[in-house]
């Protein structure tokens, strides 16, 4: 089936798509096998990036070519349009599946769609910038200082934003200024949290909120001040490892309750 590797990403997507639905009802059903126009929600988000009325045509109509396709293929032996009621993208399509040729026609499309999806990731990562790998706010403090040559500067001053950012949050909700360890433990309490970073319900997330509070607090003592006190200098390797270390803890604040 020469064809198929002939198909772009976005049709081999969409056919693939389809055959999964199928697939799965066949698993429930050997006799009535139906699958939505529109299913809900998508599978890949390549196929509907974003929900509009436009897209919604542009997806369904991708969906049912590729019925079309499937019987013209011989893959599905005939389809019948099932009324639902609504708009027309509202309804199911119930086809008539020879087994043993729909299973060997998806396992070709299976390969062939993660054979291209390995490859995409691969030339993906190699197309990324090493920066793109950080949060944004090691962009905009530490990377013209790491460039420069400065790479103690670079990992003292975001670490120090660190301490900033949280040292307002805490400001704003107790009206008291801590700093370093101090600001951290009290930022991210166990027993009275005023930053929650997960679940405190849950022994996990306790756990959570534990080890980060410690990692904030740990890299005030064991990075920021021994930089700010003292002349320190470190080659861009280990500027790099705190780096990400820093962007670690950028992102999980992020993700704060």
């Amino acid at each position: 089936m020469d064809w198929i590797k002939q198909l772009d990403w976005y049709n081999l997507v969409g056919i693939y798509d389809v055959l999964l639905d199928i697939r799965q009802e066949k698993q429930l059903s050997h006799s009535n096998i139906q699958i939505p126009i529109l299913k809900n929600p998508v599978l890949f988000q390549e196929l509907f990036p974003a929900d509009s009325i436009p897209m919604r045509d542009r997806y369904c109509a991708l969906r049912w070519k590729v019925i079309l396709l499937l019987k013209e293929k011989g893959v599905i032996n005939d389809y019948v349009l099932v009324q639902i009621g609504g708009h027309r993208w509202n309804n199911n399509v119930q086809v008539d599946v020879d087994h043993e040729k729909f299973d060997q026609f998806f396992k070709k499309i299976e390969t062939e769609y993660k054979h291209r999806e390995k490859t995409r990731e691969q030339d993906e990562e190699k197309s990324l910038d090493f920066w793109d790998y950080f949060h944004p706010k090691i962009i905009e403090i530490s990377k013209s200082r790491y460039e420069s040559g400065h790479y103690a500067d670079a990992v003292e001053a975001v670490f120090k934003e660190i301490n900033n950012l949280i040292k307002e949050v805490v400001k704003k909700k107790t009206g008291q200024e801590y700093d370093g360890a101090d600001l951290m433990n009290k930022a991210f309490s166990l027993t009275s949290p005023i930053i929650i970073l997960d679940d405190l319900d849950t022994e996990t997330g306790k756990n959570i909120q534990k080890g980060y509070m410690q990692m904030f607090a740990g890299a005030m003592i064991g990075i920021r001040n021994p930089k700010a006190h003292h002349n320190l200098k470190i080659d861009y390797k280990r500027a790099i490892h705190f780096l990400f270390f820093a962007s670690l803890l950028l992102f999980k604040l992020d993700e704060r309750k």
